[in-house]
């Protein structure tokens, strides 16, 4: 009998605790519920977007990319298409004063181009222009199946010839780089839309597009403005010294490494939306610039550039040494150079120069 009463006793026990338990969940909801909320912690304010995020233009230098940035997409990837930009970068001191315009040049140019297949290629998909009338130069070195690649290089050159020599610069002007400047980015633009509706109207051609180096010379204001797309270059060889003035548009200059290092990131006409590399700088007489495709600087050592550029100071004589040290490198590429040389108007007046203008592919 009193093991039946212990038993009863344990039972009313555990129903006694399960019921204050329940009352005590009831009596936290409703205190809570009653409760009035925990004042809201203050938030840090939202940095301000960097210059170009919210603006057409952006002012900045290429560099490489921090390791955890992703790299840009290859040529040819699927894009989103953002704003059209044009990045000025400074080559010399007081180049981003846009001085007066003189009543007289105080430089003028002299150039001249050469062009070589190569001893592996069929056919040569570099096209350049030479224009001294204009102060107007440009390498361009097409890429793309079938004859996309000739026919993009090809088209830029034209285009730009087109635009400065009817003075028709199609679209909004840069705000944040000297008219000069602004112009022959708008006429890079121009071959890009120029390219890139060819190859929408020509199927074979979808993905066609073109490297693009293009110098203007402004005499009458000692400047140099160079507009750059994709791993074509220029370099100055002033007192001696030899410079690349632009920098690879390539997975490579990110900071990428192995095969895809060579791999272009942007190229004229590929996409309707380019972003351009403005240089700017002020020439001095004897200076020496060379626009020229890849052709010439994988097959050739800078060292080797520069002492040509040095030894031979006529622009033929240098432009022809020079596409024959990218043969004798192995001349595995199309190969096109331009070498201006920079002088006073009598140097110009005594020297035998090429004819004013030349197109050629």
């Amino acid at each position: 009998m009193s093991m039946v009463l212990i038993g009863l006793a344990l039972v009313g026990l555990a129903l006694l605790l399960a019921a204050t338990g329940v009352c005590l969940i009831f009596a936290v909801r409703s205190l809570a519920a009653n409760s009035p909320p925990p004042p809201e912690r203050p938030r840090a304010p939202r940095p301000a977007p960097a210059l170009g995020e919210d603006e057409e233009l952006t002012i900045m230098t290429l560099g490489a990319r921090t390791p955890s940035a992703p790299p840009p997409p290859p040529v040819g990837a699927p894009r989103t298409p953002g704003s059209t930009r044009t990045v000025p970068i400074y080559t010399d001191p007081d180049a981003d004063i846009d001085e007066p315009t003189t009543t007289v040049p105080v430089i003028l140019t002299s150039a001249v181009a050469r062009t070589d297949r190569g001893l592996r290629r069929k056919k040569n998909e570099d096209s350049y222009l030479v224009s001294e009338e204009e102060g107007l130069y440009v390498v361009a070195d097409g890429m793309g199946g079938y004859a996309g690649g000739e026919v993009a290089s090809r088209t830029a050159v034209e285009s730009i010839e087109a635009a400065f020599r009817l003075a028709q610069f199609d679209g909004p002007s840069y705000e944040n780089v000297p008219r000069r400047a602004s112009e022959l980015a708008q006429a890079v633009q121009m071959a890009n839309l120029a390219i890139h509706d060819y190859a929408t109207r020509v199927p074979q051609l979808k993905g066609m597009g073109t490297t693009l180096v293009a110098a203007r010379f402004a005499p009458s204001k000692n400047r140099m403005y160079l507009g750059h797309v994709g791993d074509s270059r220029a370099y100055r060889l002033r007192d001696g010294n030899l410079i690349q003035l632009t920098t690879d548009h390539t997975l490579g200059s990110t900071g990428v490494q192995g095969p895809q290092a060579d791999w272009l990131y942007q190229a004229v006409g590929v996409d309707p939306v380019l972003k351009i590399d403005m240089v700017i700088g002020k020439p001095r007489i004897g200076d020496v610039y060379l626009l020229c495709s890849d052709g010439l600087t994988k097959m050739a050592r800078v060292a080797a550039i520069r002492q040509v550029l040095v030894d031979r100071t006529e622009p033929a004589e240098a432009a022809t040494d020079l596409v024959q040290l990218a043969i004798a490198g192995g001349g595995r590429d199309n190969v096109t150079v331009v070498v201006v040389r920079v002088e006073t108007p009598n140097e110009r007046e005594a020297r035998a120069t090429v004819p004013a203008t030349a197109v050629a592919t």
